[in-house]
């Protein structure tokens, strides 16, 4: 068995990611997300993210930075709704 520091010292990567924040930028397990909006503190979260896809909640304007895994040049669709709105876009990787 090994020591328990040995194992927090080096962690393994979940095959999943969610995480939640009420900082408009933060980091975990090499995803990033920036938003801009007009509200200073509500809460965003990542969900299920992986190479497949991800699910992003929040308000305004978000730029998300992914680990490797998505391939730049590819087209990835993307779906964005709220406020009784929706609307799918392929856009492409860089």
């Amino acid at each position: 068995m090994k020591p328990m520091m040995a194992t927090f010292g080096h962690p393994t990567r979940p095959r999943t990611i969610s995480y939640r924040s009420i900082d408009p930028s933060w980091s975990q397990w090499g995803w990033s997300v920036s938003l801009t909006r007009t509200t200073t503190q509500q809460f965003s979260s990542l969900q299920e993210a992986d190479a497949s896809g991800f699910v992003l909640q929040g308000s305004g304007k978000a730029e998300v930075t992914t680990p490797p895994g998505y391939d730049p040049g590819a087209r990835m669709r993307v779906h964005v709704s709220g406020a009784g709105t929706a609307d799918t876009q392929v856009l492409t990787v860089n």
